[in-house]
């Protein structure tokens, strides 16, 4: 259930950037790169956590690789949808 709660947030904190970048008029690739970054400092931070719990390494990876890959497609597939000249 954790793991659907933080690939959720994933997805809203993308959507919250997207529309805060088009509304404010910033470039394309904004979104996206602040996305990947931010999303990823998240994840590295749920990383840790998970392995101060007492989880292994091998056990951590796994999840959170998709917790991160699942809201990062989705953000590359709105970008490529709703950026006309994206190439």
């Amino acid at each position: 259930m954790r793991t659907m709660f933080m690939i959720l947030a994933g997805v809203i904190c993308f959507a919250v950037l997207f529309f805060l970048s088009r509304y404010l008029g910033l470039g394309r690739y904004t979104p996206l790169i602040g996305f990947a970054v931010i999303w990823l400092g998240v994840t590295l931070i749920s990383f840790y956590g998970g392995i101060r719990a007492g989880y292994t390494y091998s056990e951590e990876l796994p999840i959170h690789a998709v917790i991160f890959a699942i809201p990062a497609i989705i953000a590359i597939g709105v970008s490529m949808r709703f950026v006309s000249d994206y190439r």
